[in-house]
């Protein structure tokens, strides 16, 4: 729905994302909630306490940060949706 609400809603026909590519980016999303770290990019900083390799490997931190920002996350199809 993600892809489809980018491309309808917003007009944005370039925005492409993959089942697996959103399932990292959610999982990340969990563990970076429960790790508790004041900034997003602390996670890919190599050399630090706060990297995750696991993270670094699955997804690269532009890609992450493109999908955060796009803000299109969506689980519904609104051309289904009703109002009361």
């Amino acid at each position: 729905m993600t892809e489809l609400y980018a491309h309808n809603d917003k007009g944005d026909h370039e925005s492409t994302i993959a089942k697996e590519e959103m399932r990292c980016f959610l999982s990340i999303l969990l563990l970076s909630g429960y790790v508790g770290l004041p900034r997003w990019r602390m996670i890919w900083e190599v050399g630090t306490e706060t990297y995750l390799p696991v993270v670094a490997r699955a997804m690269r931190r532009n890609r992450f940060e493109l999908i955060k920002v796009k803000r299109y996350m969506h689980c519904a199809d609104n051309s289904h949706l009703t109002t009361k």
